[in-house]
């Protein structure tokens, strides 16, 4: 098993495991409002935007970390674009739940459900390889699965598009809009992440 980056900095790798142990959360109980009838999604996405605000925490207290550290698991550029990216899907998850709330969409399209499984997934290995930030063969094969997803989730993502010009009445068609683009940027920050995790390790390799 390859490693790199001998430093004794754990703290930085817990709170980059806790911010996206948040994210997961927020995933879960997004997954659960689809569920749900309308009068129990209010309590669901309180969670989750109570995710999003321990999330906000964490990425500070990381900033503050990065700034008092003498020595960090990884340079400090690499460890803020990390942790802003799963912040940034923690946001896009919120917004997504959001307008799933507002609009009181009951029913989402099989595409929706497709893109939720994968980023639900996403984000499982994105819990794991933040805690292995070390390991530079779990990180690879992270990079890998993560980016294969996520053409998987651009292609749902298309033909929910296409489904919506073509079959559904303008009301449905604004609602699903936004709901289909949040989602898709919070698998974007995936792919930013993952993409990053791939510069990491060439520089490193």
């Amino acid at each position: 098993m390859r490693k790199f980056y001998f430093s004794t900095d754990t703290r930085g790798p817990q709170l980059l495991t806790e911010m996206a142990e948040q994210l997961k959360v927020a995933v879960n109980h997004l997954v659960q409002m689809l569920g749900v009838e309308s009068k129990d999604r209010e309590e669901l996405s309180a969670s989750i935007s109570r995710a999003e605000s321990e999330s906000s925490d964490l990425f500070y207290a990381l900033m503050t970390h990065m700034r008092s550290a003498f020595v960090t698991t990884l340079p400090r550029e690499d460890l803020y674009r990390i942790a802003r990216s799963i912040y940034e899907c923690t946001e896009n998850v919120v917004a997504t739940a959001d307008m799933v709330r507002i609009t009181n969409s009951k029913h989402l399209p099989r595409q929706a459900i497709e893109q939720l499984e994968i980023l639900t997934r996403q984000v499982d290995l994105t819990v794991g390889a933040m805690n292995r930030l070390d390991d530079f063969n779990y990180l690879e094969d992270y990079w890998v699965q993560t980016l294969r997803m996520c053409k998987r989730a651009d292609r749902a993502h298309r033909a929910w598009i296409a489904d919506l010009s073509a079959d559904y009445k303008p009301n449905t068609y604004i609602r699903q809009w936004d709901i289909a683009n949040y989602l898709d940027a919070a698998v974007s920050d995936m792919r930013a992440l993952a993409t990053h995790i791939g510069v990491v390790l060439v520089k490193e390799s």
